[in-house]
């Protein structure tokens, strides 16, 4: 199983020794590092993190903050100096707590937890999602769906059935679809991978339909590609 994961925090020495220890393992693809919270937020309104290495005390916007702008919550590890906000941090189900300097073995300590607790996510993922279709709660199977197109403020979910038009984000769709079964290739569409009829670098083929792929999510697409065609 391989967890992305993001680290947040403003001090620079904090970046190169968490940087250092995610290359050692290689279950985690480190897939953006921030120095502040409000650009964090901005990268994960499109991105699907596993894994969020969180500083508290940042300028502007702190930790706590910025978990409470998220829709969807990743597994946080908090990375602070400071021993103050252990019981707030656990409050907001953080899977751990590091203390800087933080060592190498009490790294890897957290990792593990963090990739027990997403192999136990995806153990119990759901078979469907309800969908709130002209205010009626609608449940959808997760193999129904081909792949979902963002419009404005509103989703089309396409499926087996009809194709279904929500008022919500992609962001809080994503939170609530299975990660073994649907991958972002785009700002605007997500997929079934069980759907992929073929791909390319720059589009994918589903149901028929072309979907391109987008600019930051390639390199991504590109890996699951390789392993699984």
């Amino acid at each position: 199983m391989k967890l992305n994961c993001i680290i947040v925090d403003d001090e620079e020495g904090s970046h190169q020794v968490l940087e250092n220890y995610a290359r050692k393992l290689n279950y985690l693809t480190l897939i953006g590092k921030y120095y502040n919270a409000i650009d964090a937020f901005h990268f994960m309104k499109t991105h699907r993190v596993d894994v969020l290495l969180l500083d508290i005390n940042m300028p502007e916007v702190d930790g706590f903050s910025l978990l409470d702008m998220l829709t969807y919550k990743p597994t946080v590890i908090f990375t602070t100096a400071y021993s103050d906000y252990a019981l707030k941090a656990f409050e907001y189900n953080a899977v751990d707590y590091l203390y800087k300097p933080i060592r190498f073995e009490r790294f890897v300590v957290a990792m593990e937890k963090a990739l027990r607790w997403n192999s136990l996510q995806q153990s119990t993922e759901i078979d469907a999602i309800t969908l709130k279709v002209d205010g009626i709660a609608t449940q959808v199977l997760i193999t129904d769906i081909y792949f979902i197109e963002s419009q404005g403020n509103y989703l089309k979910v396409h499926t087996r059935v009809k194709t279904y038009i929500v008022h919500m984000t992609m962001n809080e769709i994503e939170a609530s679809l299975p990660v073994r079964s649907f991958i972002r290739v785009h700002k605007s569409y997500i997929i079934n991978k069980n759907e992929i009829q073929k791909s390319d670098s720059e589009h994918t083929l589903v149901n028929g339909v072309i979907i391109p792929v987008g600019k930051t999510y390639k390199k991504y697409f590109a890996e699951f590609i390789k392993k699984n065609f």
